[in-house]
């Protein structure tokens, strides 16, 4: 199997067959989540009261997690918040999570055992995955126009709410590519109600980067009150190109950027929720020669150093002339580097048809 950093994307052609066979395929029902984070009331002591616990909460911060996550200087800018008020929370928050002291390796795996996969759709692409999307991280898939990225999308906002314990699914638009009727056929191919599916979908189109930012802390609130079972941000970067662009506004782009993908990384953390977003792609071209090299992610090392699964989606001319489409898992704490075929049908995206 071609290696994906040797090639250009033209050149790829993974294969199905050359997964490990000794690998369990992934069964597709996703697995019930389970609240983990600690509500505000457990610090209710001398110095924070009832009143202070609703301010945090109309400020965003709905969980002791979520102080312990945000620096004294964030809290502070909460309304009602002082530096007294804030140093009282922040102590209180400290004597019950404890997180200034070290654990074990294994009381460390027994927090995580609770993490979960929502399925892609495709037992090839879940197999290197697997599992799916995987919770308390968050998964960038990056590729060129008419990859698949956005059909990925659309059968995760079908698939994340799949059996007895499906849950929400939110889902921030920032291109106006979200398509409603779109997910009718993918709810039919797995039996589930188109209308309830739509039900369970809260969207937001947003338009801007700062808009965008913002839009962190009702996503905290929705969270909160409702089982949201995966966050799918179409595209995460756009805004903060299309308002930032040039070199002039590079480092208040990077820095902008670092600060809303740290946002997600801390609301999947703290609600133990899989969130997906989507990224493009630049020509890389070589200052020296002028040729053209590679495609390579916006926002490259920004967008990289910052999530917790990058995947490239590309496309190749397959034997029979006919366009198909691979998923390549390039880096990952968890996982190799493999790639899996795929398809986009009408019930959207599934394993290639043999």
């Amino acid at each position: 199997m071609i290696h994906p950093h040797t090639y250009p994307e033209s050149l790829w052609r993974p294969s199905v067959d050359s997964l490990p066979r000794d690998r369990p395929i992934v069964d597709m029902a996703p697995r019930q989540r389970a609240r983990i984070y600690t509500p505000l009331e457990t610090i209710l002591q001398e110095g924070v009261t009832s009143h202070i616990i609703s301010k945090l909460r109309e400020g965003g911060v709905h969980s002791v997690e979520r102080i312990a996550m945000i620096t004294p200087q964030a809290l502070v800018r909460v309304k009602g918040m002082s530096e007294k008020r804030v140093e009282a929370i922040r102590e209180a928050a400290k004597e019950r999570l404890h997180t200034h002291s070290f654990i074990s390796g294994t009381e460390c795996m027994e927090k995580v055992a609770n993490t979960y996969h929502v399925s892609t759709g495709c037992v090839a692409v879940d197999t290197i995955l697997g599992g799916g999307i995987e919770s308390r991280g968050v998964t960038e898939v990056y590729g060129e126009y008419r990859t698949g990225k956005t059909q990925l999308c659309h059968t995760l906002a079908v698939t994340a709410q799949m059996g007895e314990n499906g849950g929400k699914v939110m889902y921030i638009d920032t291109q106006g590519t979200f398509r409603p009727k779109r997910l009718e056929p993918i709810a039919q191919r797995f039996g589930l109600e188109f209308d309830s599916v739509l039900e369970n979908i809260v969207y937001a189109r947003v338009y801007t980067h700062t808009h965008l930012m913002e839009m962190i802390t009702p996503m905290s609130t929705a969270m909160a009150q409702e089982e949201v079972r995966l966050v799918v941000v179409d595209s995460a970067t756009a805004p903060f190109f299309v308002d930032l662009p040039g070199r002039r506004n590079h480092s208040e782009r990077e820095e902008k950027l670092s600060v809303y993908l740290s946002s997600l990384m801390k609301l999947s953390c703290e609600f133990n929720v899989p969130v997906l977003v989507t990224n493009q792609v630049t020509m890389d071209t070589d200052n020296t020669s002028g040729r053209y090299r590679q495609n390579k992610p916006v926002g490259e090392n920004v967008v990289g150093h910052s999530v917790t699964t990058r995947l490239r989606f590309g496309r190749f001319l397959s034997g029979d002339y006919r366009w198909s489409r691979s998923c390549c898992v390039l880096h990952s704490p968890g996982l190799p580097e493999e790639c899996a075929d795929l398809q986009i049908s009408d019930g959207g995206v599934t394993d290639i048809d043999n």
